[in-house]
């Protein structure tokens, strides 16, 4: 409780002098509380404009590193006309940041999140201007998008890790949901605008022109951040101090410090277990999805694009949805029932459905759920994990979801490519078991006590 001004000066005064400085010490107290509750709305505006200013930059950088990024994919097979090409270019950026995150997590905790950004962006840019250049004198062959798909892999993951971190201090409690959903916009557009781009943009000027613009998105990436103040954490120390250097766990010792934090925390457990089968999910759809519409279409690649153009406008429309939806529904329950409820609209609509307009719908209702639930599953993390262990615990999860990601691309390629009597049946029913297990997953999570109340229990350990 406040002491007011008059009781810290201890003087005797008589009966009325009493109930006169009594009131003026309210009302003092009053003016003090709320100039507290201004101040600390005026902090709060201040870090939601920064968190804004970071994200249009962050936002434009994404852009930019996803149109790079599939007119390199589109370069590769227009060069060698392989699709174990682009197989490998998959998996050279994906397992990198599957491998490293948690070695990731733990040097971003020890550094300045805004530090390790900075750094990231400024070797992502170095990265394109070595494209460019060798693009521009006709030297590029395919050996170099495998490095530099395993450069960027790691690069990306460990700017995510510290990303995160600057989102929870900007954003504050208050203001994670907006500040994901922000996020969770921004992705959903750039998987929109990327290929368009693209590909206007490789056929109207050149890989050169796009690595071009790869590098100026770095460049207002880290513009942006720069000039934007992202207070220090107390626990993220300089590397060299004496204060890091005494108290410095090994990477081991702290890497299993994550995990134990997630694996004695059956809340944070049933969120990995929730996301790793999506991830699954999400890997078989994207390996039979368009095969399937293309077999029982009749090779309609007008059809096809009709679907992906529903599933970017679902993805959108879901982007500018999530902040009025997380308001409404609280993200311990919006992710398992919207995880339930993709896996159903999206693979098991799609498996079981022979026909056009229900493949539109299917696509949409998909892509629309998914950024709420992707956003109120961080929000539920950044919440849960204290700021000074967020990237060791984040890295930890992030490989462990992610790790579904090649498992489905492993285990759904060759299940239709080994049964050659009846392909489209073969893909339908993979794709719809997929589906089922993940709306299995998604209502199990859904009535579990556990992960209702993950709000309130997943900072608290058991056992």
């Amino acid at each position: 409780m406040r002491t007011s001004w008059f009781a810290r000066l201890n003087v005797t005064a008589s009966p009325r002098s009493s109930r006169a400085a009594l009131l003026l010490s309210g009302h003092w107290w009053r003016c003090s509380r709320g100039g507290a509750v201004i101040s600390s709305t005026l902090r709060a505006r201040s870090g939601r404009s920064a968190s804004t200013t970071v994200w249009l930059g962050q936002f434009a950088s994404a852009v930019g590193g996803q149109i790079c990024w599939f007119a390199i994919t589109l370069w590769a097979w227009q060069t060698d006309g392989r699709a174990s090409t682009l197989s490998f270019l998959l998996l050279s950026n994906l397992l990198p940041g599957i491998l490293f995150s948690p070695f990731l997590g733990v040097w971003v905790d020890r550094l300045s999140a805004k530090s390790v950004m900075l750094s990231c962006d400024a070797l992502l840019a170095v990265v394109a201007v070595v494209l460019l250049l060798l693009a521009h004198n006709h030297d590029l062959r395919t050996w170099h998008l495998y490095l530099v798909g395993v450069t960027e892999g790691v690069l990306e993951a460990a700017h995510w890790l510290a990303y995160s971190k600057v989102v929870t201090t900007l954003a504050g409690a208050d203001g994670l949901a907006r500040a994901n959903a922000q996020i969770g916009f921004g992705e959903s557009a750039g998987s929109v605008i990327a290929p368009l781009a693209a590909g206007l943009l490789l056929k109207l000027a050149g890989l050169p022109a796009v690595l071009l613009v790869d590098l100026l998105s770095y460049l207002a990436g880290f513009v942006t951040l720069a000039l934007t103040r992202v207070p220090v954490h107390r626990a993220e120390l300089p590397a060299d101090s004496v204060e890091t250097v005494a108290g410095r766990d090994s990477a081991l010792r702290t890497m299993r410090a994550g995990l134990s934090f997630i694996a004695s925390r059956p809340a944070l457990r049933g969120l990995v277990f929730v996301f790793f089968t999506l991830n699954f999910v999400s890997a078989v759809g994207a390996v039979l999805s368009k095969p399937l519409l293309m077999l029982r279409s009749g090779q309609n690649a007008v059809l096809l694009g009709s679907v992906s153009s529903a599933a970017g406008l679902g993805a959108v429309l879901g982007g500018l949805s999530a902040v009025v939806i997380m308001r409404r529904v609280r993200s311990s329950v919006l992710v398992p029932a919207g995880v339930a409820a993709a896996c159903l609209a999206g693979p098991v609509l799609t498996a079981v459905s022979g026909q056009a307009p229900l493949w539109l719908v299917s696509s949409f209702c998909a892509a629309f759920v998914l950024p709420s639930v992707t956003s109120a599953y961080q929000t539920l993390w950044q919440t849960a994990v204290p700021l000074e262990r967020q990237a060791q615990v984040f890295g930890i999860r992030r490989s462990l979801v992610q790790a579904a990601t090649p498992l489905g691309l492993l285990i759904a390629g060759p299940a239709v490519d080994l049964a050659h009597a009846d392909p489209v049946r073969t893909s339908a029913v993979v794709l719809g078991a997929a589906g089922v297990l993940g709306s299995i997953v998604g209502v199990a999570a859904l009535v579990a006590p556990t992960l209702r109340a993950a709000r309130s229990e997943a900072a608290a350990p058991t056992g």
